[in-house]
């Protein structure tokens, strides 16, 4: 079965990739990049690079999806059942003994290449970088970045950067590894990715050790990165004004929910809960019983508790209605041990605010537009979101 999408890519440029969404089909693959690239009239903040690389990480299970997801609805294997390694493009770790292909990028010495990554994975935040070559970050998820060099990178689930990469080197072969975040995974294990940055006329494979990254239990490391990374104001984006010229502090707000993941059995069945709600997927797509019949007898319509938890931890097909053209602020609480990754179907948001403590620090000034955020553990962010689609409702 083949099936065509078509859309509009209004108000938007950057660096996406597509997914499923439901019922752990992402396990199952079904994703691939997505470029949208400036109009000519508009300038873009950087030189043009040599070239492009699109490069999609991530954890994989050896299994079939199904199985897995069926393992992963008992206790049994619930809270013990990790990826088995991790992909960049669809192939395994560069000299892992059991797989044959590795991704490797070609480059020229003395050019600058654009490198779009993202983070397709279902668990692992990774930790991304290249043997003896800074990254320097100049977009994100359609929004263009001041401009940092690094010499890693934290790319969270379901996150996308662009980052330029100047081959700088000597001509040789180096190492580009994506290391797991909250895991002791060894370098040669197969939850390491491994590719290759090759040189156009190197004679030389990769050797030496593997650049070391942070530590992956740093949590502090990853929160300041993300809160070092700032809108860029005064570049254009998808229309020739800056990106500045809104400012989000002005904004009025017309709802506000308050969302906090746990972990708990219901009826001896291991859930993810959101606010004590595990979401249960319809047999009818959401928008066709909201089209067609109303949403009658697919989905409960506002008894979802968007500002506190329920009393009782609940399976169900929740949706809230959101105001159309307002403002709605959401604040995520994690006070799990793991990272917790949030996407808005169809939406972008403007970050205004994250940090480990009970108080907000908020920054609308140079709130990043973005389509993906993390929450470490003990953490609390918080996000506004221009409800703009003709129908608002949201899960």
């Amino acid at each position: 079965m083949n099936w065509t999408y078509v859309f509009q890519t209004k108000d938007q440029i950057g660096t996406f990739f597509y997914f499923p969404s439901l019922n752990f089909h992402k396990a199952g693959g079904g994703f691939g990049p997505i470029r949208v690239n400036n109009r000519a009239i508009i300038a873009v903040p950087f030189p043009k690079p040599e070239a492009e690389f699109d490069l999609l990480i991530g954890d994989w299970y050896q299994h079939n999806f199904k199985d897995v997801r069926s393992k992963l609805n008992t206790t049994v294997w619930a809270y013990h059942m990790p990826p088995d390694g991790m992909l960049m493009n669809g192939k395994g770790p560069y000299l892992d003994p059991f797989t044959k292909a590795h991704e490797s990028f070609t480059v020229t010495r003395g050019k600058t290449y654009r490198f779009r990554i993202a983070n397709v994975g279902i668990a692992w935040s990774i930790n991304f970088r290249i043997q003896k070559h800074q990254m320097v970050v100049v977009e994100t998820e359609g929004s263009y970045t001041n401009q940092i060099t690094l010499d890693s990178l934290d790319v969270h689930v379901g996150q996308s950067y662009s980052v330029l990469v100047t081959a700088n080197q000597e001509a040789a072969d180096y190492y580009i590894v994506a290391s797991p975040k909250l895991s002791n995974a060894t370098d040669n294990s197969s939850l390491v990715g491994r590719a290759v940055l090759h040189y156009d006329n190197s004679t030389t494979t990769p050797n030496g050790p593997l650049p070391k990254g942070p530590d992956p239990f740093d949590l502090d490391f990853s929160l300041n990165q993300a809160k070092s990374i700032r809108w860029n104001l005064t570049a254009g984006a998808a229309r020739p004004n800056p990106q500045g010229t809104f400012n989000v502090s002005n904004v009025t707000l017309s709802q506000t929910f308050i969302l906090q993941g746990s972990i708990i059995d219901i009826n001896g069945v291991p859930r993810y809960t959101l606010n004590n709600v595990s979401y249960t997927t319809p047999d009818t797509p959401l928008k066709l019983a909201d089209n067609f019949i109303n949403g009658s007898d697919v989905y409960n319509l506002d008894e979802f508790p968007v500002n506190s938890s329920n009393p009782v931890a609940v399976d169900g097909t929740f949706v809230a209605t959101g105001n159309h053209k307002g403002w709605l602020e959401i604040v995520f609480k994690n006070d799990l041990n793991v990272m917790d990754s949030w996407h808005l179907d169809g939406f972008g948001f403007y970050v205004v605010g994250i940090l480990r403590i009970k108080t907000l620090s908020i920054v609308p000034k140079q709130s990043l537009y973005r389509g993906e955020i993390f929450i470490a553990p003990v953490l609390l962010a918080t996000k506004f979101v221009l409800l703009r689609k003709a129908s608002c409702r949201t899960t």
